[in-house]
């Protein structure tokens, strides 16, 4: 694998210096400022089509002074214009709510996968092309700071490599591809030892979380629903008090 290191990214749109790091991470926490935390919440979740759990997404909000946001491309050509467009607003959107971007450029990865050819330095072009629609498309880049994926590979390949491995070990392309057409089969698999455990179980919260939106959605919406659940948890904070 060619391993050129990743070109410096358009100025201004990579990593910085220390002082300018600092200087942006100050005008972030100043804008932030101007925002309640309600704001900065309807901000955020006016992105995402779906929020898993809203409290989470709200104490991240008040508790961490700049919440890290991640994003990743695969440079392989021409950008679309959602990919310039949309992404810019929801980029500034995110900085604007007090976040920082980090945006990975999976050059590697586009590199396996044979885009541009497999032409790491094209790809890398194409990266540096990308960057720059975004900075003309006004993306503030001043919150943004963007990966080279073989760069930060690179870096810490004493840690990557050994993980890929443990992963490839334990792992193959028909147990990562498994998909069940009933319950037998899921349990087979899972007592067999052919289906892990950390397989299983996002799967398993995602679902139960879908069963159960209805009745936080119910326990949300209807005030007499609301009195209950206080009511109870009112109860069981005066017994846990008692013993």
């Amino acid at each position: 694998m060619d391993t050129t290191p990743a070109p410096d990214a358009a100025p201004g749109a990579s990593s910085s210096s220390a002082g300018t790091t600092a200087a942006a991470a100050d005008a972030l926490a100043a804008g932030v400022e101007t925002l309640s935390l309600e704001e900065r919440f309807a901000i955020m979740r006016g992105i995402g089509e779906e929020c898993i759990q809203e409290d989470e997404l709200m104490r991240l909000l008040q508790n961490k002074p700049v919440p890290i946001c991640y994003d990743g491309f695969e440079p392989s050509g021409r950008m679309h214009i959602a990919q310039g467009v949309v992404k810019t607003i929801n980029v500034n959107k995110m900085i604007k709510a007090g976040c920082k971007v980090k945006i990975w450029i999976a050059d590697w990865f586009a590199q396996l996968n044979n885009k541009m050819g497999g032409d790491l330095k094209k790809i890398q072009t194409v990266g540096r092309y990308m960057i720059e629609i975004w900075k003309a498309a006004g993306m503030n880049l001043d919150g943004v700071e963007f990966l080279w994926s073989s760069e930060e590979i690179n870096k810490r390949a004493h840690e990557y490599w050994p993980l890929v491995m443990d992963i490839a070990r334990k792992n193959n392309v028909k147990r990562i591809t498994r998909t069940f057409t009933n319950m037998d089969e899921l349990i087979a698999d899972y007592e067999s030892g052919a289906l892990h455990p950390a397989d299983v179980k996002p799967a398993l919260a995602k679902a139960i979380n879908a069963i159960l939106q209805p009745v936080r959605d119910h326990f949300n919406n209807n005030n007499e629903a609301k009195v209950l659940l206080n009511t109870v948890k009112d109860a069981l904070s005066e017994i846990d008090l008692a013993n």
